[in-house]
């Protein structure tokens, strides 16, 4: 689904609207990030998930942890 993602967030630019991430997104994508492949997940390794994890901070505004989200 990388290439809908993708086209998704470049169609959200165009419209000149900002997507976020919540902590929970991060949260989520280092478990997936860390699953074993056998078991539905990528099967990063410690290091490539926090590279990972680096580059999405850098790409996304994070939210504020609050309670409203």
């Amino acid at each position: 689904m990388c290439t809908q993602a993708l086209n998704a967030l470049g169609i959200l630019r165009k419209q000149q609207e900002e997507p976020y991430l919540t902590h929970q997104n991060l949260v989520e994508f280092w478990r997936s990030a860390t699953r074993a492949v056998e078991r539905n997940g990528l099967g990063l390794t410690l290091l490539q998930a926090e590279t990972e994890l680096q580059c999405l901070e850098m790409l996304f505004p994070i939210l504020p942890d609050v309670p409203a989200i």
